[in-house]
């Protein structure tokens, strides 16, 4: 017997102009829609006041287009909708709630294997993607990474971080810390 999560359609405009891009530079993958006022695009809130400051896309944003980013774009989905215009997107490794339980491959890999139905197409023309946190594991449970084109991360929740030990918060803050994935872009993908 298969237990029922409910999904989370991706955003058809979203998912449209994914599909459109010629490039895929980046593709950033998370767990799960976030289980309070989640939206159809990853990361994302309807408004910056629902980003709580400890939450995942706070700190992606601020990584990637300052401190100020509130004051540059309206709502996160003009943010998200901007990152495209980059060739970044914002995937999920599941687009079912997977009602905060730990991670189990038994109970949860239909599930991952369902959304790649959404994530294949994108990530077989992605030129680098980041595995966040959990993503990482459930990626790696439907599809092999070949080339050394993505990389597990820490997840960009600030309790991500704060759970990480002493001698690994520079992992985190190598990738979220205001600005770096910015500069990172710049370095690798942007030139």
């Amino acid at each position: 017997m298969r237990r029922e999560y409910a999904r989370l359609e991706p955003d058809p405009e979203y998912a449209e102009r994914i599909y459109g891009l010629d490039t895929v530079s980046l593709a950033i993958i998370g767990r799960d829609p976030f289980p309070t006022a989640a939206r159809s695009i990853p990361f994302v809130k309807e408004a910056w006041g629902q980003l709580d400051k400890r939450s995942a896309g706070y700190y992606l944003f601020r990584s990637v287009f300052g401190a100020d980013v509130e004051q540059r774009y309206l709502t996160p989905q003009a943010a998200a909708l901007a990152l495209l215009d980059e060739g970044v997107v914002l995937l999920n490794a599941s687009y079912f709630f997977l009602e905060e339980e730990p991670l189990s491959r038994q109970a949860h890999f239909d599930f991952v294997n369902e959304s790649l139905d959404t994530n294949f197409p994108i990530l077989e023309r992605a030129d680098y993607s980041l595995l966040c946190g959990d993503a990482a594991t459930m990626m790696n449970w439907v599809v092999e990474f070949t080339g050394g084109n993505a990389e597990e991360v820490p997840h960009p929740a600030l309790q991500a971080r704060n759970r990480l030990p002493a001698e690994r918060r520079g992992d985190w803050d190598r990738w979220w810390e205001v600005g770096r994935l910015r500069a990172w872009l710049h370095s690798r993908v942007l030139r």
